[in-house]
C-alpha cells in the first residue's frame, strides 16, 4: 500500500472505532443490543442512507486498502465465532436436559420446516435459488432460521439477572443445541456448494463426528492440560496467543479441508470452552472493542435497503422466524410440564437470532449462496427478531 492508501486504511479504521464507541452509549441509553446498533451505523454510512442523497461513502477505499481491511472483517468474522465456541457451557444440557432437549429440537424444527417449506411454496421469492439450486437454498434458509444468538440472548438474560434461573439454564442449554445444529448444517451445505457435490449428506456426517469428538473429548483434554497451561503460561499472557493460535490454526485446517473457516474457529471455541482462564475474558473483551464492530459496521456498509429490500420476503421470513421459534419451542417447554408463562418467556428468549444469525447470513452471501436481496432480508430477519425476544423478555419479566 502506498502512503496514501494507509492513512485511508487507518482513518477508516478511526472512524468505525469512533462509530462503535457511541454506539455503545447509545446500546446502555436505550437497551438496544450494541450489535445492532453497530449493523445500523454500517447502515448509516453505506449505500442505504447516503445513497438517497447521491452522496458518496466515507469509507470507499482504494484496492490495496479494501482488500487489507476485507482481511480484518475475515479476521473479525473468525474470532467472533471462537467466542461464540467457548461461551457453550455442556453442562447446562446435562442440568436440565429434558426440557433442554425438548424445547431446542422443537425450537429447531418447526422454524427448519417452514423455512423449507417457504422456498418450495413461493419460489418467486427467491430470485437466487436457481443458481444455488432449490434443495440448497431451502436447507439454508432453514438453517439460518433455526439457530439462537447465544451471545446476544446470554447478555439479555445476565442484563434481567436470570442466567443462572431455572429459565435461563433451560433457554441456554436449548440454544447451544441449536448452535450447534445450525453451523454443522450450514458448514455441510456451504462445503457441498464449493466442491459442486449434488448432496451435502457426506459433509453433514463428517462436521458431525468433528463436533461429536471435540464435545466429548474436549473437556478430558482441557481437564488435563488446562491447570498446566493456566500455572505455566497465564501469568506472562502467552496463553493468550496460545488460545488464537488455536482458533487460527482450526480455521486453516478447515478451509484447507474446503469447510467455512469459521466454523474451524467455532469448534476450537467449543474444544476450550471449559477452560478456567482469565485470559478468555482478555479475547472477549478485545474482540468486542475493536474486531466485533469493524465486522458488523462493516456488514452494515455491505448492505443496501433502499435497492434490495423486498417487504413480502422480508415479513414472511420474520413471521416464519418468530411463530416457528416461539412455536416450536413454546410446544417442548408445554410438553415438559412448564406453565404457559414460563414456555412463553423460553419462546421469547429462543426467538433471538443477533449476532449469530447476522454472522450466518453474511457467509452465505459471501459464499454467493444467497443473492443480495435475500440477504437484506435475512439481516432485516435477524434484527426484528431480536428486538422481538428483548422486548418480549423484560415485558415478561417485568410484568
Amino acid at each position: 500500500m502506498t502512503d496514501h492508501d494507509v492513512f485511508l486504511y487507518v482513518s477508516c479504521l478511526c472512524l468505525i472505532l469512533c462509530v462503535a464507541a457511541s454506539a455503545r452509549y447509545l446500546a446502555k441509553f436505550t437497551g438496544i443490543p450494541l450489535v445492532l446498533i453497530e449493523l445500523l451505523g454500517g447502515i448509516a454510512l453505506g449505500p442505504t442512507w447516503l445513497g438517497l442523497f447521491s452522496a458518496p461513502s466515507p469509507l470507499v477505499l482504494p484496492e490495496a486498502a479494501a482488500q487489507a481491511f476485507d482481511g480484518m472483517v475475515q479476521v473479525g468474522g473468525i474470532l467472533l465465532l471462537f467466542i461464540v465456541g467457548m461461551e457453550i457451557n455442556l453442562r447446562q444440557i446435562i442440568i436440565q436436559r429434558r426440557t433442554v432437549i425438548s424445547v431446542s429440537l422443537l425450537g429447531f424444527a418447526v422454524p427448519f420446516l417452514l423455512g423449507v417449506a417457504a422456498v418450495k411454496w413461493f419460489p418467486s421469492l427467491w430470485p437466487g435459488a436457481a443458481a444455488v439450486g432449490e434443495f440448497k437454498q431451502a436447507m439454508l434458509i432453514g438453517a439460518i432460521l433455526s439457530i439462537t444468538a447465544l451471545p446476544v440472548i446470554a447478555r439479555l438474560l445476565a442484563d434481567l439477572r436470570l442466567l443462572q434461573s431455572h429459565l435461563g439454564a433451560v433457554i441456554i442449554g436449548a440454544a447451544v443445541i441449536d448452535d450447534l445444529l445450525g453451523w454443522t448444517l450450514f458448514t455441510a451445505i456451504s462445503s457441498s456448494h464449493a466442491a459442486s457435490m449434488s448432496s451435502p449428506l457426506r459433509i453433514a456426517a463428517s462436521v458431525a463426528v468433528m463436533v461429536a469428538c471435540c464435545v466429548a473429548l474436549g473437556p478430558r483434554l482441557m481437564a488435563w492440560v488446562g491447570p498446566r497451561l493456566e500455572s505455566q503460561h497465564e501469568a506472562d499472557n502467552s496463553l493468550l496467543g496460545l488460545m488464537l493460535a488455536c482458533a487460527f490454526l482450526f480455521a486453516a485446517l478447515l478451509a484447507y479441508m474446503g469447510f467455512h473457516a469459521g466454523f474451524g474457529a467455532f469448534l476450537a471455541g467449543l474444544l476450550l470452552s471449559t477452560l478456567k482462564v482469565e485470559a478468555k475474558a482478555a479475547i472477549n473483551a478485545t474482540v468486542s472493542a475493536f474486531f466485533s464492530p469493524i465486522y458488523f459496521i462493516a456488514v452494515g456498509l455491505q448492505l443496501n435497503f433502499a435497492r434490495f429490500f423486498d417487504w413480502k420476503l422480508v415479513l414472511l421470513l420474520t413471521l416464519i422466524a418468530i411463530v416457528g421459534k416461539m412455536g416450536g419451542a413454546f410446544i417442548g417447554a408445554r410438553f415438559c410440564g412448564l406453565t404457559p408463562r414460563k414456555s412463553i418467556f423460553i419462546g421469547f428468549g429462543m426467538n433471538v437470532r443477533g449476532a449469530v444469525g447476522i454472522i450466518m447470513a453474511t457467509a452465505a452471501f459471501q459464499a454467493a449462496l444467497v443473492d443480495e436481496t435475500t440477504y437484506v432480508a435475512l439481516i432485516s430477519m435477524a434484527i426484528l427478531t431480536t428486538l422481538v425476544g428483548g422486548v418480549g423478555l423484560k415485558a415478561l419479566r417485568n410484568a
